[in-house]
């Protein structure tokens, strides 16, 4: 097994070499091919912001950033939280899994299947060096997300100068920034923000560390780099009320004190570059890990709460059947949280209470409403 696994990764490791394979230029157009977007293009939309443009903004949201980017628009949330639009309507849970592809140094921020919205605040765009997009559809080539466009966050040279520095606004805001290397071959850069928010008990926490070193592993030169990020928020509900947000003291008002959102991640690449007479050979592996908690108390709580909304609205629609007008009520369970003890006891009772009225009401799944307007389609041909 272990010989088989040896051969393997060799097979690997000569298919990435060959695949990675380029023309030298020169060593910084190298790197910038390796962990850019620009070279790799084929008749592509690709934008950038600079490092300067960067460092003026000073941004807390990858918001201010992104306004500046054509085809590309970033609804802020409560926090750090964020919906992302790329030539694109503004899409939410599920519809956005898949649609972003979020790159750091050229590598997914992500796995594919962690489905969350927010993946701009574990970069490191606090401290980049540059940032580039590609709007609309891109090539496989940087990942299966790529459906709607690709945003690549750029590190920091390790020989960008030493520097610390801090910012305060509104709502108690502060961050701390510092930058220490050797300038030769390693760095530091640390990111530490703190944020009160506008609204009552919001605001959140947030810490962000990268290292980066260069050395020589044989006859390959190695670069390898470690980013950690770290949040911790409390999350401010929605208001409700037309106008209500014209209202100074009541649009500051959270009224869903117990949300919460902690992330956390942890990256390490290791890139292996050997160059040759006409070429240059690049490896390039990673490892990752994205953990995320988060509750939003917009649903119910209790699961008598549950059980007595859908009565109600069954009672509510069986009045109106007996004045003459027939209705359809569609009851959605998230299989993970409907299945949590407590809360999948609202479906027992729930089910156990359509059973008793099953003289009033026809209780149908989905395949059984298909064969029905089949049914009813195919009679009305005939």
């Amino acid at each position: 097994m272990a010989k088989k696994l040896t051969l393997l990764t060799f097979i690997l490791s000569l298919f990435s070499g060959i695949m990675f394979s380029e023309e030298i230029q020169e060593i910084v157009i190298l790197e910038k091919k390796l962990s850019s977007l620009n070279g790799w293009s084929n008749n592509q939309s690709i934008t950038s912001i600079s490092e300067k443009e960067l460092d003026d903004l000073d941004a807390q949201h990858p918001k201010q950033i992104f306004r500046r980017s054509p085809g590309i628009w970033i609804s802020r949330g409560s926090g750090q939280e964020h919906l992302t639009a790329i030539r694109s309507p503004v899409l939410t849970g599920p519809g956005a899994c898949g649609s972003f592809l979020v790159l750091e140094d050229g590598l997914p921020v992500r796995p594919t299947g962690f489905c969350n919205v927010n993946g701009l605040f574990e970069t490191f765009f606090e401290m980049a060096s540059g940032l580039e997009t590609i709007t609309g559809p891109a090539s496989a080539r940087y990942g299966a997300n790529a459906m709607h466009g690709v945003v690549n966050i750029l590190s920091k040279p390790i020989t960008s100068e030493n520097k610390f520095y801090t910012n305060v606004g509104p709502n108690n805001y502060k961050n701390f920034k510092i930058r220490t290397s050797n300038q030769e071959n390693w760095s530091f850069d640390g990111h530490f923000a703190n944020n009160d928010g506008f609204r009552d008990k919001s605001g959140y926490d947030q810490q962000k560390i990268k290292i980066q070193s260069i050395f020589s592993l044989s006859s390959w030169d190695a670069a390898l780099k470690a980013t950690l990020t770290n949040l911790n928020q409390e999350t401010a509900g929605y208001i409700n009320g037309l106008d209500s947000y014209k209202n100074e003291e009541f649009s500051r008002r959270n009224f869903n004190p117990d949300a919460y959102r902690d992330a956390n991640s942890q990256r390490v690449s290791l890139r292996l570059t050997k160059e040759d007479k006409n070429t240059v050979d690049s490896i390039t592996s990673y490892i990752r890990s994205n953990d995320m908690k988060f509750f939003h108390p917009n649903g119910f709580v209790r699961p008598a709460e549950m059980y007595e909304y859908v009565c109600d609205a069954v009672e509510q629609l069986l009045i109106e059947a007996r004045a003459g007008k027939s209705s359809t009520l569609s009851i959605g369970f998230h299989l993970r949280i409907g299945g949590r003890p407590a809360r999948f006891r609202a479906v027992t009772k729930i089910l156990e209470y359509l059973a008793d009225l099953d003289a009033q009401i026809w209780r149908a799944r989905r395949i059984d409403i298909a064969r029905h307007f089949a049914a009813v389609s195919q009679t009305a041909k005939t």
